[in-house]
């Protein structure tokens, strides 16, 4: 039997009048938590529902239904708040879900998606005239009382979908001893304990912002504070609560990393920034740890496996108050969490292992894909068989997609997205190498690179810009600054740029690099 609400009930048993989370104004204890939740939980059982989705930001009422539903025995489909309605309704449409939590603001679009969904009730956090049921009415009718059910280490926690660059977003099925390993690795690795308070900027729909650095606090009796990102309020709540910690997201580093005027707040209290999602300039990392006293680093994972990537707090397995922080390799996203997952490097084409990253000794330095094998590693992609095969090799390591290096030491700095190479004259090129180059140029906001057909070179190496408010960008201004860099090989530097307003992106920011060639594709070159 696994579950990983026991361990949370166990905080209850112990520190049920501590805060557990805050948000919003709103304090709410742990024993206020596991009340409000049993009360959900104990509805979800009565009317029988099998499969609970939330369309919500991050909020108190997110892990009411979260933790109500896991405390009922059933699986939680979290929606990404940043889908267009077409995509809200084939994710509920895939997942079979019947019941969804939503805001009031948000219930006219929900329930003119479900319409074509299996979804029996929709369930509002305010009053609606599209509400079949308030969630303040289910808290206030049903019993408080409810011990988590017994889970079987197969079953389904939580139905993550992603957001791909192309196709529909896939179900990423992930079951109760997924979420247990990697939950329990989170807790060990940043050494979370009841006496800490972190901020969490990072949206609970995602994997990061729920399961990596929500759910392992709750289990270590700690306080999470939510919040909707804006920097001051960021440095305004770290002052308030006294925050020791936080996870963010790469844009929010930046903004930190700029903001003008941090001895407006105290922030003193702050020891550690994690950061997600994106790889960000290794100056940004810098100038954060600067400005602020903190030790600022990253971390790399999946919707499929997890943080697999990261620093750890201090010493393994010791806690030393002069060393409670952790340390950056410049570039690198950290090493691998060893007790959590295997980790390979393979030849993207061929397969062929190039290195297999070692727990102890010395790496043999190598670039691959990377592949991973190990207990938070997803099970499958949801109705999906074909694409769930195309995710794993015949002895069951997981294809990531990720083009990532390794120096001997085990530090892994990420490269790009596999199906992101171009080829150029024979040359492989990855755009996150010539990115972080273009971003330095002082008139520059943002950049994507891009190819475009060429009859000589194969692919002509372009770069989509966005230029800072009132800046002047021209095209030989951006290919002349690359060329003068000396991050950059001759075949690296991009020959044609387009400067633009926005950046083509999917609801989780990633790039849509086809977008720009499909867009640019009548000014191809011959």
């Amino acid at each position: 039997m696994t579950n990983w609400v026991l361990n949370f009930e166990t905080q209850v048993h112990n520190r049920g009048h501590a805060v557990a989370i805050v948000h919003d104004g709103r304090s709410k204890t742990y024993d206020e938590l596991n009340r409000d939740a049993g009360a959900f939980g104990n509805w979800v059982n009565r009317r029988g529902f099998e499969k609970v989705a939330l369309f919500l930001p991050s909020m108190y009422e997110f892990l009411v239904a979260q933790l109500g539903a896991l405390k009922a025995g059933v699986p939680v489909v979290p929606v990404n708040y940043m889908f267009g309605q077409e995509t809200i309704g084939y994710v509920l449409t895939d997942a079979e879900a019947d019941v969804v939590l939503t805001q009031a603001t948000d219930a006219a679009l929900v329930a003119e998606v479900v319409d074509d969904t299996v979804v029996e009730t929709v369930v509002t956090i305010g009053d609606s005239p599209h509400s079949d049921q308030t969630l303040d009415a289910i808290l206030a009718s049903e019993s408080p009382m409810l011990t988590a059910a017994p889970k079987r280490d197969g079953d389904l926690f939580n139905l993550n979908y992603t957001s791909g660059t192309t196709g529909d977003p896939k179900g990423v099925y992930k079951t109760h001893r997924n979420m247990s390993a990697h939950i329990t690795n989170m807790e060990h690795v940043w050494k979370l304990g009841p006496d800490q308070t972190w901020i969490n900027a990072g949206p609970l729909y995602h994997t990061a912002g729920l399961e990596s650095s929500t759910l392992p606090l709750l289990q270590a009796g700690a306080t999470v504070v939510l919040m909707q990102w804006d920097v001051a309020r960021f440095l305004e709540l770290t002052e308030r609560h006294q925050a020791s910690s936080a996870y963010i997201v790469g844009s929010m580093l930046i903004d930190l990393a700029k903001y003008d005027d941090p001895e407006r707040f105290d922030t003193s209290s702050l020891r550690n920034v994690f950061c997600g999602g994106a790889p960000i300039g290794q100056a940004d990392y810098d100038a954060v740890a600067e400005k602020y006293d903190v030790a600022a680093s990253e971390f790399l994972g999946f919707t499929e496996a997890g943080i697999s990537f990261t620093y750890p707090i201090g010493m393994l397995g010791a806690y030393e108050p002069t060393s409670h922080t952790s340390m950056k390799v410049p570039d690198s996203c950290g090493r691998p969490l060893f007790n959590q997952v295997e980790v390979r490097l393979c030849d993207p084409d061929t397969d062929e292992v190039v290195t297999v990253i070692q727990p102890d000794g010395e790496t043999t330095p190598g670039r691959g894909e990377l592949q991973l094998r190990g207990e938070s590693v997803f099970e499958k992609y949801y109705r999906k068989p074909e694409q769930t095969a195309n995710a794993f090799t015949e002895d069951g390591w997981y294809r990531t997609g990720d083009v990532v290096s390794v120096d001997e030491a085990g530090y892994v700095y990420y490269q790009d997205r596999a199906d992101n190479m171009l080829v150029t004259g024979g040359e492989n090129v990855y755009p996150r190498a010539i990115e972080p180059v273009v971003n330095t140029h002082p008139s520059v906001h943002e950049s994507a690179v891009f190819g475009l057909p060429h009859e000589r070179w194969g692919t002509q190496i372009c770069v989509a810009v966005v230029p800072k408010k009132s800046a002047d960008l021209t095209e030989a201004a951006i290919i002349d600054f690359c060329k003068a860099s000396d991050a950059l090989a001759d075949y690296e530097v991009p020959k044609r740029v387009y400067v633009r307003e926005t950046i083509p992106k999917t609801p989780t920011n990633s790039i849509r690099r086809r977008v720009l060639t499909e867009e640019y594709s009548t000014q191809a070159e011959q």
